[in-house]
């Protein structure tokens, strides 16, 4: 039963009279030619950040994909999946404090006793007694048996503040013999304008080996740790995503706080701001706003503390805040507290504006090879009305079987820059009809008007 009902929905899709609205290819500003699967009823694809960056509607209602006799074909444009937030499994790590010795040092500078307990397990560490003052020179850390499924280490410390500090990992199978694993990472906890600036995860390449060494870079002592917990699966991940850079505007003052606008010159549905400071060590408090146009008030986007550090060939960095996805065009970074001094025009930071590919889905109707064309100011809507959703709710039915997917080709141009000029606005004829006939009225009744006092003035 299934089967006859998609078949049914392929048979209606594909025998849809779709019209392309007496438009051809020169229509649209640019094309890309798309590699298919010989047999897939439906194709789909990720859509190239070069459309997003040439469509002149953000909502990509200029956008349609033509077969080898140019018929307009049934497509969908289907939103991406959120992004996992959750993190993966997490697990206790039994770790142990490791002190440097002033005489007699091991090969690596450290000295200790192991004890192993039932699974091979560590139980206790004994290290040389520190000499006063000193804390702890490395920590030992035991992942277990499920070592190599972890992806990375998540630190806690038990007292509040810490510099930054260099770090790095070695591994070992044995404890005899150790290769470094992670070549340099920051760990830091500090205060800036109210905010708390953290850096306490260390991402590992997959898979790592059983014991792991926390090693200082450099001078310095490692903090007192409280806790770590080992991720199984990675940390909270954002999907990723594409970024197009915004033309710096003006630089000013209002209500004795700096500013730096922005002009997008794109159309795109935007749901995160990074700010690329000019120089390394940076870092301000801030807010990114927007709004449509000139005449509209500012609204704040995201307020942040961003910056980017750098200490020991590693960098630590918040650049990026996020928000509901919006077309805004015109962009504002207002300044609250400046560690940049952007009253130095070369020391602006840059703004980019990222956004989610969304994919597309075309049916596979008529003869290849098939054309991806868009960016046109004649096109107007999605071209496709019911067409995209049953095109959506057939997908969902039986994607796999299906869909094959398509790959893009190089762009090349069809229409060019004058394509994206929008239509001149229609001639105003029902206007003009409807002033011509008050105009055909009021003459008529000046006729009757002067009939009438020429038939009064007759003896």
């Amino acid at each position: 039963m299934n089967r006859l009902r998609l078949a049914a929905a392929l048979l209606l899709l594909a025998s849809a009279p779709v019209l392309a609205g007496d438009l051809v290819r020169q229509d649209f500003a640019y094309g890309i030619e798309l590699e298919t699967e010989a047999g897939a009823a439906i194709h789909s694809l990720v859509i190239p950040d070069e459309v997003y960056l040439s469509v002149s509607r953000y909502d990509l209602g200029d956008l349609r994909v033509l077969n080898a006799d140019d018929e307009v074909l049934p497509h969908a444009v289907r939103s991406p999946a959120g992004d996992d937030m959750n993190g993966g499994k997490r697990a206790a790590v039994p770790f142990f404090p490791l002190t440097g010795m002033a005489e007699a040092p091991g090969r690596d500078g450290l000295a200790v006793t192991v004890r192993r307990g039932a699974d091979d397990l560590i139980v206790g560490i004994a290290s040389a007694t520190p000499e006063k003052g000193e804390g702890p020179a490395a920590y030992l850390l035991d992942l277990g048996k499920g070592h190599s499924a972890v992806a990375a280490l998540e630190l806690r410390w038990k007292n509040a503040g810490l510099p930054i500090t260099a770090v790095s990992l070695l591994e070992s199978d044995d404890l005899v013999l150790w290769r470094p694993v992670v070549e340099s990472a920051i760990l830091a906890d500090l205060e800036y304008g109210g905010h708390r600036v953290v850096a306490r995860d260390i991402t590992l390449p997959a898979p790592v080996r059983r014991y792991l060494k926390l090693v200082v870079k450099g001078q310095g002592l490692l903090p007192d740790l409280a806790g770590i917990e080992a991720v199984a699966e990675g940390p909270a991940t954002e999907a990723a995503r594409s970024w197009a850079p915004l033309r710096r505007g003006r630089i000013g003052r209002e209500d004795g706080r700096s500013f730096v606008d922005y002009q997008e010159e794109f159309h795109l549905l935007a749901d995160r701001a990074r700010l690329r400071f000019a120089e390394a060590n940076s870092m301000l408090r801030a807010s990114v706003q927007s709004r449509p146009d000139s005449r509209s008030p500012w609204i704040t986007r995201c307020s942040e503390v961003f910056y980017a550090l750098q200490v020991e060939g590693a960098a630590i960095a918040r650049d990026v805040c996020a928000f509901p996805p919006t077309a805004d065009r015109l962009w504002r970074l207002q300044i609250f507290e400046d560690g940049v001094g952007v009253d130095k025009s070369e020391r602006v930071p840059s703004l980019e504006l990222g956004w989610r590919a969304a994919e597309l889905l075309f049916v596979a109707r008529g003869e290849a090879p098939y054309t991806l064309v868009f960016g046109s100011g004649k096109a107007g809507g999605g071209g496709m009305g019911g067409e995209s959703q049953m095109l959506l709710e057939t997908v969902a039915d039986s994607e796999q079987k299906m869909m094959r997917h398509a790959r893009a080709g190089k762009r090349f141009e069809l229409g060019g820059e004058r394509a994206l000029q929008p239509l001149p606005p229609p001639l105003p004829w029902r206007r003009w009809l409807l002033w011509a006939v008050l105009g055909a009225g009021v003459a008529l009744l000046a006729a009757m008007v002067r009939h009438l006092w020429l038939e009064m003035r007759r003896p």
